[in-house]
């Protein structure tokens, strides 16, 4: 794609998530370092189990987030639509991914994988802090929503789907904002966890 274009998906981006305080440049860089990625109606960007090793920039078009149910089949959690953060929990958390994704209709994203994500997102310089902006707005304004119900959804012992309690998410989603919010301060807890997936993540919450 040209730089006009990357422009204007950039400029989109940045007015979606109006709290984050950023340079269209800046998002220019990193989309253009990613790879772009065309998905026809129906295709998979992810697999519900799959490693949580990319995050996904959806610039057009709109994805469906599936859930994989006890009867074998698929309960839908909700549709997506650009512009918009996807795998940026699993990516943050180093864990597998929670629910598949499907295009609706023709859909772009860009991929970042999980070695870029972590040279930008511990860089000082303008590309770092977008992405971490980026990363606590999406986090801020949909996991509660969205991964409360994924992450509730527990079966008991008859295999009906029975709602936990939703504060698990909101634990999860402090701890991936203070994952950020330590990587903008000081570096080295994170670091680590992205660099060596066995280490031991430091307790943020402490």
């Amino acid at each position: 794609m040209s730089s006009r274009i990357y422009q204007r998906l950039a400029q989109g981006f940045l007015s979606a998530h109006p709290y984050v305080v950023a340079e269209s440049d800046a998002l220019v860089s990193i989309l253009s370092a990613c790879t772009p990625r065309e998905l026809a109606a129906g295709e998979r960007l992810c697999e519900e189990g799959d490693p949580g090793i990319e995050l996904y920039f959806l610039l057009r078009g709109a994805i469906r987030v599936l859930k994989a149910n006890p009867s074998g089949g698929h309960t839908l959690l909700g549709t997506v639509e650009a512009p918009a953060l996807l795998g940026q929990m699993a990516i943050l958390d180093r864990t597998r991914r929670s629910a598949t994704c499907v295009a609706v209709d023709t859909a772009l994203v860009v991929v970042m994988d999980q070695p870029s994500f972590g040279q930008t997102i511990r860089s000082t310089g303008s590309d770092g802090h977008t992405l971490r902006r980026l990363l606590l707005s999406s986090l801020t304004r949909q996991l509660v929503h969205s991964n409360a119900r994924l992450r509730s959804l527990t079966t008991d012992r008859s295999g009906q789907f029975v709602p936990a309690d939703p504060s698990a998410a909101e634990v999860q989603m402090q701890r991936a904002r203070a994952m950020l919010e330590v990587q903008t301060e000081t570096q080295t807890p994170v670091d680590l966890c992205l660099e060596d997936p066995t280490a031991e993540c430091p307790d943020v919450n402490e």
